[in-house]
Order: C-alpha cells, then sequence, then structure tokens
C-alpha cells in the first residue's frame, strides 16, 4: 500500500498556517485530468512527468505528536545510490553544455547536482520543516513522506500557476545573483526572457502587454521575475499546465531539445526536484516549482539545486549558484 502524509505553508500568510494531509493508497492522474482531483488536496507531479499524484485527506492542523504520529506509521527507504557530482566534473559539464551551443539549436540548458549531507544523531525532520517556513515566508514550504516517493522537503520561490477557477496567474522565474552589490548582466536577462517567451506563447499572452520585470528574494538570493495574469477556463487551465511544466527556467530552451540533451547528459535521478507540488482547496490551486529541495534518509540528506546555462556562463560562477541555492536547506539543518 503506497500511503503518504504531507505538510504544506503557503507564502505570505500571516500568521504561517500548516495545513496537514494524508492518503492510505496514494493516487495520481493525468495532468490534463486534473480537474478530477478532490477539493482539500496536497498535489504534486516528479520531474517531466505525465502524472500528477495527490493526497486527498485532509487534516486541517495538527499538534507536533499527531504529525509526528503519521510521520512514523509510513516506512523509510533505503538510502539510494544518488549520484554526487565533483566541482571538476560539473564544471565540465557546464563547457561542454557552452559546446553544445554552437552544434545544436540550443539557447539555454539547465544542468542540476545533488550534494550529500551528513544529519546529526537526534536530527528531527519537523524542527527542520519549522525553521524553513520560519526563514522563508515569501516561499511554499512542505514536508511530504510517501512508501513510493520517500521523504522530501522544500522552500521553493517559484510559482508555477495560482488558479481560482476564472484567473490564471503565473511567474517567468530566472537569472540568479548571489548579493545586494552585484548587478544584472545580459547573461541573466537572458535566461529571464527565453522564459519569459515561452510562458507567453503557452498561456495565450497579448504580445503587445509587456510585463513588468521585478527581483524577487529568498535570503541572498536575487531573481528576475515577472508576473503573469489573466482569464482562463478551467479546460485550458489543464491543458496550460501539461505544456507549461517542466519551464525553460528548470529545463532549458527549447524546451524539447534541452530535455532530450539532459536525459543523454545528467547522470542524477532528478525524481520530484523541479516537477511541481502544492495544494487545492476548493477551485483554488496553488502549485509552485519544486526547487530548494532535499529528499531525506535515516542519516543523510541530499540536497538538489540547478543552474541555467548559455553562452555566457561561467562554469566557477554556476558552481557556486547550485552552492547558495542549497544553503537555503543547509543552513538549517544544523
Amino acid at each position: 500500500m503506497s500511503s503518504a502524509f504531507a505538510l504544506i505553508s503557503n507564502p505570505s500568510l500571516n500568521p504561517k498556517k500548516i495545513h496537514c494531509y494524508r492518503s492510505n493508497e496514494l493516487k495520481g492522474v493525468k495532468t490534463q485530468e486534473i480537474a478530477e482531483i478532490p477539493s482539500e488536496s496536497f498535489v504534486f507531479s516528479p520531474w517531466d512527468s505525465d502524472t500528477t499524484f495527490y493526497l486527498d485527506e485532509f487534516l486541517g492542523e495538527l499538534d507536533a505528536s499527531s504529525i509526528h504520529e503519521y510521520l512514523n506509521s509510513i516506512s523509510e527507504l533505503d538510502s539510494l545510490n544518488l549520484f554526487e557530482e565533483t566541482q571538476a566534473d560539473f564544471e565540465k559539464r557546464v563547457e561542454n553544455a557552452k559546446i553544445a551551443f554552437k552544434n545544436a539549436s540550443l539557447e539555454k540548458v539547465v544542468v542540476a547536482r545533488t550534494k550529500k549531507f551528513s544529519l546529526v544523531n537526534g536530527f528531527d525532520i519537523l524542527t527542520l520543516f519549522y525553521r524553513l517556513v520560519e526563514a522563508n515566508p515569501n516561499s511554499l514550504v512542505y514536508l511530504l513522506k510517501s512508501s513510493q516517493w520517500g521523504t522530501w522537503l522544500g522552500a521553493t520561490p517559484e510559482l508555477l500557476l495560482d488558479y481560482d477557477g476564472k484567473d490564471f496567474q503565473t511567474m517567468s522565474l530566472a537569472g540568479t545573483l548571489f548579493s545586494d552589490t552585484e548587478e544584472w548582466s545580459s547573461k541573466e536577462a537572458e535566461e529571464q526572457s527565453v522564459t519569459s517567451s515561452f510562458i507567453e506563447e503557452v498561456i495565450g499572452w497579448d504580445s503587445n502587454r509587456k510585463p513588468h520585470i521585478q527581483e524577487l528574494n529568498q535570503g541572498r538570493l536575487r531573481h528576475l521575475m515577472s508576473v503573469y495574469r489573466l482569464p482562463m477556463k478551467m479546460e485550458k487551465m489543464a491543458s496550460v499546465l501539461t505544456n507549461l511544466s517542466p519551464t525553460p527556467a528548470v529545463s532549458g530552451y527549447p524546451v524539447k531539445l534541452a530535455l532530450d540533451y539532459l536525459q543523454k547528459t545528467e547522470k542524477m535521478e532528478r525524481s520530484l526536484y523541479a516537477g511541481f507540488i502544492g495544494s487545492k482547496s476548493g477551485e483554488n490551486w496553488k502549485l509552485h516549482v519544486n526547487l530548494r529541495c532535499a529528499q531525506i534518509f535515516m542519516g543523510d540528506a541530499f540536497l538538489y539545486a540547478g543552474c541555467g546555462i548559455n553562452s555566457s556562463s561561467n562554469p566557477r560562477r554556476e558552481w557556486e549558484e547550485t552552492k547558495n541555492k542549497m544553503r537555503v536547506i543547509e543552513e538549517c539543518l544544523f
């Protein structure tokens, strides 16, 4: 039996409300059929998948003892032989991606890696979850434990869609700086522009309406962001979701070419990383791209991060970008 339990805290709730869900048997539907998912469900989809899974028993808000009871009732997965890359190998892969731009029609590719982090004795995953909630008020923070997928948690700032049955909202989030003193360059602007163009095509955006480019901050990380809002019917929303994920922000552009390239060159299994995760309440959907996340085992955490590569990329800086993204989780592990 594929049982699961999940906690979720949506951004900008004051005070933060932790919603709890469970399922004695994890269910899934084709992503184009998400209208069939019951109200008050926790939903997620793995990387580059056409299936959306959901937990359909909404438990409201629980105290810590009840949460521990549910978490402990689901068996742990054995630690997997996840691929951890050296800095030299990662930087070589970035250089190879830049070469691929000259030999193919790729404009951008998002390479990702994992990092193994040994957990201290007495590690408590609920403590980590609440630290992430407190440290990331503008992010969706979640904890998922599933006998099928294992234990995952994350604090992701990237909205995939917010939908209330009538109006649709999404964001183009791409380009990363590490400090307040850095200035945006053409490299980051190009990353964000590619993602924006893709989103505008998928959602049917009026090309005469130019969205304002803003900054979104998560700790020391700064990203370029554009927000898109427009009316949309449910039938179209399901189709848009299918075509929107994965976006160029987590795959590359053109998306199909980037996915083919990653399948040939990326040794790690992304699993739930860079898929989507969120909730449905009534007619309201709030789904985020699953970034700044980790998979937790009995004694180790595997942190996930990626970075957008284009012809202007510096391999050493791209390595530093993934390190900074991993710190969102890592700094809460101590």
